[in-house]
């Protein structure tokens, strides 16, 4: 049975297209292949991972986060070509090799992925969520800007420029999964 079949009512089936436009998306900038392992931090359900192991089953997947949830056991079932690592992504200072790809890093674990792939020089791909007004320095945003771009993306404007600042290309793009909501995706070849 593919992960599709498995979700096809509720939140999953949420997720599951978040994940597939996600992954539509890192496509056309990174290189997407068996040959080349993915690193999903902070996997959570496992859900992006494990579509990229539906989308090729030679690959390989390492998982990171601090515990495996029952979802994710229950998605893992069958499957061999992964690895679990229970570690907490604050305190993570390297990755196994692979483009690091993560969907909802909370608040600031986004951050902490861009500085890994920073950091280790890998291609990298972050659908951010959870932005805090404490994330950004008031003094420094005019209100205006706020009331133009939004929270959300004010704060992923600034992470898009800070990493061109360290001369890596960057792609800041969204995906609309209806006329009300889109989630923003930096994406780091």
């Amino acid at each position: 049975m593919t992960l599709d079949q498995r979700l096809l009512t509720g939140k999953d089936r949420r997720d599951y297209e978040k994940v597939r436009l996600f992954f539509g998306e890192v496509a056309k900038h990174i290189p997407l292949s068996a040959d080349t392992p993915i690193v999903d931090l902070c996997c959570g359900n496992g859900m992006l991972g494990f579509y990229f192991l539906e989308l090729y089953p030679e690959g390989y997947v390492h998982f990171y986060d601090q515990q495996q949830t029952e979802r994710f056991r229950e998605l893992a079932e069958g499957k061999t070509n992964y690895t679990f690592h229970q570690e907490d992504i604050n305190t993570l200072t390297q990755t196994e090799e692979g483009i690091l790809l993560s969907i909802h890093a909370c608040y600031i674990l986004t951050d902490k992925v861009i500085e890994l792939g920073l950091q280790e020089h890998k291609p990298f791909a972050i659908m951010p969520c959870c932005h805090r007004r404490e994330m950004i320095q008031q003094c420094e945003t005019p209100p205006h800007v706020l009331h133009t771009y939004g929270l959300a993306d004010y704060i992923d404007i600034t992470r898009a420029n800070a990493i061109r600042d360290q001369g890596r290309s960057c792609t800041l793009t969204e995906i609309k999964r209806n006329r009300k909501k889109k989630n923003n995706l930096i994406i780091v070849p």
